[in-house]
């Protein structure tokens, strides 16, 4: 069982809970309504639960054993991370990656603007790099969220440059993208479709002839 996909939004208001979070679990299963709540120790993660007629609440889903715990508050704690250490002070476009790798490792990546433009880096690529940096290579999905001033207000989706540094690890027709708002409006897309027709390594093979 893998986490293939997660997506966060924040919590504005002044309280303890921080952020509301929704996983996705092979691409397949949904589970909405995780909390992000700041306690004395720190965050801590709080599944979905329900209010019983004792006055006690219980966990209505949560995972089965404490290292599937363990993964989803990593998962989730990253994504949140990398939004906060998004630097934008020119665009003040804040963006958060999370690319899930096919060996189950997660690599977070934020926006890193330059006065200079040029140099600046997107989320999805520095994730990318950092995966690919400490010799991952392989892929299943990126989640990619964004807005200005960090509010989540419309879809971030990768610019050309960064849905070509996919194609050149990714499988176009697996690799799935998804783009969100908040945890009830989000779409997922394959490569394929945000880039039809896209070079890769592939084409640079040779072609045998007859």
């Amino acid at each position: 069982m893998n986490i293939t996909d997660v997506r966060i939004r924040k919590v504005d208001k002044e309280g303890k809970m921080k952020a509301v979070v929704s996983i996705t679990i092979d691409n397949e299963f949904a589970v909405h309504d995780i909390k992000i709540i700041e306690g004395e120790k720190g965050a801590f993660i709080a599944m979905p639960s329900r209010k019983n007629a004792d006055g006690e609440y219980r966990d209505v889903a949560h995972p089965i054993n404490s290292e599937t715990r363990r993964q989803i508050q990593e998962l989730i704690r990253e994504a949140i991370r990398m939004m906060d250490h998004s630097y934008a002070p020119y665009s003040h476009f804040h963006v958060g990656a999370a690319l899930l790798a096919k060996n189950g490792m997660v690599y977070g990546g934020c926006n890193i603007e330059n006065a200079g433009y040029t140099p600046s880096n997107c989320a999805e690529r520095t994730a990318f790099f950092k995966a690919v940096s400490e010799g991952v290579l392989e892929f299943d999905a990126i989640c990619i969220v964004g807005g200005k001033n960090g509010v989540l207000t419309e879809y971030a989706p990768p610019c050309g440059v960064c849905r070509q540094v996919m194609m050149e690890f990714c499988d176009p027709e697996e690799f799935q993208i998804i783009l969100a708002t908040d945890v009830e409006h989000y779409d997922i897309y394959t490569l394929k479709e945000l880039l039809p027709l896209g070079f890769g390594p592939g084409n640079l093979k040779e072609k045998k002839t007859v």
